[in-house]
């Protein structure tokens, strides 16, 4: 099926920016069908921004049914040539779309944004589980996102780029001062070590946000707690990360 018959239409995408708010900036959607039993799907539309995947209804005016942090995603499957199965952590949803091509473009899309937010990282192993039919369409995908790394990730891996989308996912406000103390002094001492005492004039919630990121940060080798109490919550993120130093 041709490209258009898949775009939204004109008053539709004018309906999902109203919902999705003015100031989130889409680069990719799609007309697609929701899967609802094994032979009903409805319609909908498919937008991916700059951190999130929205899923809309596709009437006017559209309403918000998923939207997810590209750092939620836990797995995607494409195990027929245009099916599209997102799995993240409160949920999932499959999709159909109009053609192969389409499905790899979704695909590509999602793993070109998390090499960008995570670069060092392969977008396989920020998702955990990525499964694609025929095995050579990942081949593909993977070769493409090699080739899309950026040739400077940014001051200390990348660093605040990926709080930046950390605060998203975790719904927690982005802290500047974070950003210029890393990419600047942390970056200038050329330090591995991430020091909470650094940032001890943020609340404790503010904090678990910087500790998320050490997840998925290749510059960051060691974090110091020491003669700092975190919340439990906070220790909980802290227990994940196997380098960590108190």
């Amino acid at each position: 099926m041709s490209e258009e018959v898949s775009e939204v239409p004109k008053e539709l995408l004018e309906s999902v920016r109203d919902a999705l708010g003015r100031k989130v900036k889409l680069s990719l959607r799609r007309r697609v069908k929701l899967e609802i039993k094994a032979d009903k799907t409805e319609n909908r539309v498919l937008a991916l921004a700059t951190h999130r995947v929205y899923l809309l209804t596709a009437r006017i005016p559209a309403k918000v049914e998923h939207s997810l942090n590209y750092l939620e995603i836990q797995g995607i499957a494409c195990n027929k040539p245009t099916q599209l199965l997102i799995e993240y952590e409160r949920g999932s949803f499959s999709l159909k779309l109009l053609s192969t091509e389409e499905v790899n473009e979704v695909v590509a899309h999602i793993g070109n944004c998390l090499v960008r937010i995570c670069p060092g990282l392969p977008p396989s192993k920020v998702m955990k589980k990525l499964c694609m039919e025929p095995p050579d369409r990942l081949t593909s995908l993977q070769t493409l996102w090699e080739n899309n790394k950026p040739a400077e990730p940014g001051p200390c891996g990348g660093f605040s780029q990926m709080y930046r989308c950390v605060c998203d996912w975790l719904g927690l406000p982005y802290k500047e001062e974070v950003q210029w103390d890393v990419d600047t002094i942390y970056l200038t001492q050329d330090t591995r070590e991430l020091n909470l005492q650094d940032f001890s004039h943020l609340e404790n919630r503010d904090l678990v946000a910087i500790i998320a990121v050490l997840e998925f940060n290749q510059w960051f080798t060691k974090l110091s707690t020491k003669d700092y109490k975190l919340l439990k919550w906070g220790e909980a993120v802290v227990q994940e990360l196997e380098w960590v130093v108190h």
